[in-house]
């Protein structure tokens, strides 16, 4: 193995690949490290010795095009950026089977530290990362590696059980692991390293260890279906007095993690800072919806205060800023979101009241209690969720549409125009008396702004597994026919409902295809009035702030419409009139030119199909296929991941296949038959 020297004089960098990081264990994790140059280094009058910032991630950092991330922009500011394969992945050594391992998460210690020892290193290490990356971040602060200086978490959860991408409210989520991240890891997990400094045999040991030895992830995902032990690994909200480096968190009301942010701002006891933006699962320099913000110059404003003693003026500006949206026309290819900024420095901030408004006869919502006991009858539909936009935790299409379709198969509750603006901020919740001719019922609450021509945008959303209602940890069947009280949270958001609009809360039983629908049909009562007092908790805040909100630089990424790009994304629904079944189709692909020598293409391909009078038998499968050539390397990867449920298991079936030079190299299969537990 060997290091290989890049210049890229356009860029202002030099980048040193394939270094080598020895564990304690005697296998070594492989790093790319990006320096300034030194007509750059002399010009801005650097030493030799720079802080560093490290990205801890699976996602294979030989892919990476040069200029189209924050590296080269942050050597360009006097940092030196390493980029690391964690152990299993890409060009690093070692296995893995899952995600957030203890083993990695030491992993990420020793490498802060040997970054720490490097010779352009000044001894200060900061951990950035969107995602994955955020979560790695926050681990390795909770471990307190001596040399790390700050995070820079983007994106990211606390809380694996609660806020990922595997379950929400103790329900199975569904989409996205099949089509994408999950399958897409099993792929990824067992493609060539692509290091120049490899020599072939090296390659291929390593290529034959990830191949045969690295492990499905969703396997554990599936069969941990309530949350305990399992998931409290790598989360850190049970260690949140070890972080103690300060922390600078980004992140999105139209992300998947919008909870998170906010909970840690509150939570945290070191130096923090945090900015939500409108944004989903992406860089707040080239998310969608917009505005988007020059996120290079907040970070480098933070690590010169934190590294080099520069007075940047990011310290006395308000701690929490955020982007308070308005309603817009729910178009799915808006790029842009309408709002503004808000500026806080405490949360809950001041004058932060919970309004209550209490469900009642005919529809109402109101912030008196009802005396009269009523109720609403709802039959149980999976396929509900057609509008309501796609859980966002790296595929960045999927906006939400007009919410008429979902609303029509929906118990609603709405309020009276309203009297004066009105902002919300942070996350409501919902109590709910309701019984269930099912042992098992999914529970889902819509929050929407009706304008005056009765147009409704989704505003935010939350969901339970009835069988949770009392813990996340040890869930028990639902008393057939008897109402119970359901405490379901809604997903954290800024929002400003205007003058003359309704606030709508819906309750559904279904986000499909976000959701694995429960198995059991079900007849559905929901409670109101007397001593059933079900209601919606707004957290209302004073329209406008004590503090000034900071103007941002923009942004200079041109974005365009998902429709307009190159390789335009699709996202289809499907009615079979005869069958009755529903049918979701979701595709996209990326291509990718790290080099002259190199073309790396990614695609993904989903479909989701539920009958509603047949709940317990959903259909799910996904074809990731990824496709490498590089000098002479021309390899195809790819795994089809299928799900099929009945009223008492899930069928998992995995086929992964890899191809060199269009001959089979490696074909592995997994199937397993996992027990629904109360799912």
């Amino acid at each position: 193995m060997q290091e290989v020297k890049q210049y890229y004089p356009s860029l202002g960098v030099i980048w040193i690949r394939n270094m080598r990081i020895p564990m304690r264990d005697g296998i070594t994790l492989a790093a790319d490290v990006c320096l300034p140059d030194e007509n750059l280094s002399k010009k801005m009058g650097w030493g030799k010795k720079l802080p560093a910032v490290l990205e801890y991630i699976p996602y294979r950092k030989g892919e990476a095009v040069p200029g189209a991330r924050f590296s080269e922009e942050l050597a360009c500011k006097g940092y030196m950026v390493v980029r690391v394969d964690l152990r299993g992945t890409g060009d690093s050594e070692g296995t893995t089977s899952d995600e957030y391992l203890p083993i990695e998460q030491k992993d990420g210690f020793e490498t802060v530290e040997w970054i720490a020892r490097l010779p352009w290193c000044d001894g200060q290490v900061n951990v950035i990362g969107l995602s994955y990356g955020g979560f790695t971040a926050l681990q390795i602060a909770a471990m307190q590696p001596p040399h790390l200086r700050t995070i820079i978490p983007i994106d990211f959860t606390d809380n694996r059980y609660t806020d990922d991408c595997h379950y929400n409210g103790g329900l199975l989520r569904l989409y996205y692991d099949v089509a994408f991240y999950g399958n897409m890891m099993v792929v990824y997990n067992a493609l060539p390293p692509m290091s120049d400094g490899l020599e072939y045999t090296e390659r291929d040991r390593i290529w034959e260890l990830h191949a045969l030895q690295n492990e499905p992830y969703i396997i554990e995902w599936l069969s941990h279906q309530s949350d305990g032990e399992y998931w409290h690994n790598g989360s850190v909200t049970y260690q949140l007095e070890n972080i103690q480096a300060p922390v600078f968190m980004f992140g999105g009301w139209r992300d998947g993690y919008p909870n998170p942010p906010l909970r840690l701002y509150r939570q945290l006891s070191c130096p923090h800072k945090a900015i939500i933006g409108p944004w989903n699962h992406s860089w707040p320099d080239k998310s969608i919806p917009g505005p988007r913000i020059d996120f290079i110059n907040e970070v480098s404003r933070w690590l010169d205060y934190w590294c080099k003693d520069i007075q940047t003026g990011i310290m006395n500006e308000p701690s929490l800023q955020v982007f308070m949206q308005t309603w817009q026309d729910p178009q799915p290819q808006r790029i842009e979101a309408i709002g503004e900024w808000r500026a806080e420095n405490i949360y809950p901030p001041e004058g932060l009241v919970g309004k209550d408004l209490f469900l009642g006869d005919f529809g109402t919502l109101s912030p008196y209690r009802v005396e009269q006991q009523s109720q609403q009858r709802l039959r149980y539909d999976p396929s509900v969720g057609i509008t309501g936009g796609l859980w966002s935790g790296g595929i960045t299409f999927g906006l939400p549409d007009e919410q008429g379709l979902d609303e029509s198969r929906s118990a609603s509750f709405e309020t009276n125009p309203l009297s004066d603006d009105t902002a919300i901020l942070g996350q409501a919740w919902v109590d709910l008396y309701t019984s269930s001719t099912a042992q098992v019922m999914g529970y889902v609450v819509n929050l929407y702004d009706v304008n005056e021509e009765g147009v409704s945008v989704l505003v935010t959303k939350g969901a339970l597994n009835s069988t949770r209602r009392e813990s996340l940890l040890k869930p028990s069947i639902t008393p057939l026919q008897k109402p119970v009280c359901l405490h379901i949270s809604i997903d954290a958001t800024g929002y400003i409902f205007k003058l003359g609009h309704r606030i709508r809360l819906s309750i559904t039983h279904a986000d499909f295809p976000n959701l694995f629908p429960t198995p059991e049909n079900g007849m559905n009562t929901v409670y109101f009035g007397g001593v059933y007092p079900s209601r919606l908790v707004l957290p209302i805040v004073p329209l406008k702030s004590a503090f000034q909100a900071i103007n941002y630089k923009p942004s200079q990424r041109e974005i365009r419409p998902h429709i307009e790009s190159p390789l335009p994304p699709t996202w289809e629904t499907v009615i079979d009139h005869l069958s009755g079944n529903l049918t979701h189709h979701i595709a996209f692909k990326t291509d990718a030119f790290p080099d002259d020598n190199t073309h790396i293409q990614h695609e993904s391909v989903g479909r989701y199909t539920v009958n509603p009078s047949t709940p317990d038998c959903v259909f799910a499968e996904g074809l990731y296929i990824s496709t490498i050539k590089k000098n002479d390397l021309n390899v195809k990867g790819q795994s089809h991941l299928k799900i099929q449920s009945s009223r008492t298991h899930f069928q998992l079936n995995i086929e992964l296949e890899i191809y060199l030079n269009e001959d089979i190299k490696y074909h592995r299969k997994w199937e397993r038959t996992i027990p629904r537990q109360y799912l």
